[in-house]
This record gives structure tokens, C-alpha cells and sequence, in this order.
């Protein structure tokens, strides 16, 4: 089976640049195209372009705060964020990933770790591959009250046409319940 993320944009968002340099070797051995910024307004302004598959972001970029920096990538688009602090502080964790990180690898990381989570990271967010027959996995699309999920395209609409943006979490308990209407889920189903 072809490895889907192969060839993938990712942007890599620090204010180190021997971290950049490392990311960057690691990610373009891989067959990923890279991109780097060293700040938040260099890191927007590279996102508003529209072509990131993916970004991994440090917490402290100088002076900015890398989660005030996740929240904006968030509300702008839906763009998987694996963040990479100095630092594996369990608040920290908690919150980048209550505001929208699908995945945190605290410094010092080894290449290959980070490697397979964004690998992992970004085959969640690949659409349905095509069946034997070449014909593309349907999914089903849920409407509900004023909104709109589409699973295989990892989206939740308005019926305005406004694209809502969820974390990895969000998405995939919101499926679940969808999938499971009127049902009591026990906790470790949750969970799990």
C-alpha cells in the first residue's frame, strides 16, 4: 500500500534554527516538502497561502506565545498542528491539545519519533482510499440542527456554508455520538 503523506507540505515553526535545520533534514529525507518560519506573523502569513498539509510548532517562539499562535492557525483553518515545546510541562500539553495540537513531543525528541506521529497525524486527516474496484469509499454525511459532517472530508459545515474548525478529538467524539444517536456510551468507550 503507497504511503499517502509522502509529499505532503509541512511548516515548521520555531525560533531555533539548528531545530528548523534538524526538522527540515529529517522531514525532506522523508519526501516531505518543508517550509520554516522563526515567528508567529512569518507562520500566518506562510499558512494564509492555503498549501500546508501540516505544521509543527514550539511553544515559545521569543517573546510569542505558541499557543496564542495554535489558536489563530485553528480559527483560520484546519490544518493538523503537532506541537514541539521545549519543554513537556503537563499544562502546557493539556491545553495545546484542548486548543486544537493533534499531537505534543516535548525537546529532546528523536527524529524517528517524530517522524511516525506526524506520519500517524497526517493519515487521519487522508480522505477514504479508493476500493478494489477503484471506486471511492463513500462515507456517510450527517446533517443535524444547522449543521453539516462530513467525515471523509473531516469537515463540519454551517448551513451557511462556514466551515466550523475541530481538533482531532472534537471530530472524532462528535462522530461518534452522530453514529450512535440516542445511545448511552459508557466512559472507556470514549475513552478509547
Amino acid at each position: 500500500m503507497p504511503d499517502l503523506t509522502k509529499g505532503k507540505h509541512i511548516l515548521i515553526v520555531d525560533d531555533e534554527a539548528a531545530i528548523r535545520t534538524l526538522l527540515r533534514d529529517c522531514f525532506e529525507l522523508d519526501g516531505y516538502v518543508v517550509s520554516e518560519a522563526d515567528t508567529g506573523a512569518s507562520a500566518m502569513e506562510r499558512i494564509g497561502r492555503g498549501d500546508i498539509d501540516l505544521v509543527t510548532l514550539d511553544l515559545k517562539l521569543g517573546g510569542e506565545n505558541g499557543l496564542e499562535i495554535a489558536r489563530e492557525m485553528r480559527a483560520k483553518c484546519n490544518v493538523p498542528i503537532v506541537m514541539i515545546p521545549g519543554k513537556g510541562d503537563t499544562i502546557d500539553r493539556i491545553v495545546g491539545l484542548e486548543i486544537g495540537a493533534d499531537d505534543y513531543i516535548a525537546k529532546p525528541f528523536h527524529v524517528r519519533e517524530v517522524l511516525a506521529r506526524v506520519r500517524a497525524v497526517l493519515r487521519r486527516y487522508e480522505p477514504s482510499p479508493p476500493t478494489e474496484n477503484g471506486a471511492q469509499n463513500t462515507t456517510d454525511v450527517y446533517s443535524f440542527g444547522r449543521w453539516t459532517l462530513d467525515p471523509g472530508k473531516r469537515e463540519l459545515k454551517a448551513d451557511d456554508g462556514s466551515e466550523q474548525a475541530l481538533t482531532t478529538a472534537e471530530f472524532n467524539m462528535l462522530r461518534m455520538f452522530i453514529e450512535r444517536p440516542g445511545r448511552t456510551l459508557p466512559r472507556d468507550n470514549i475513552m478509547h
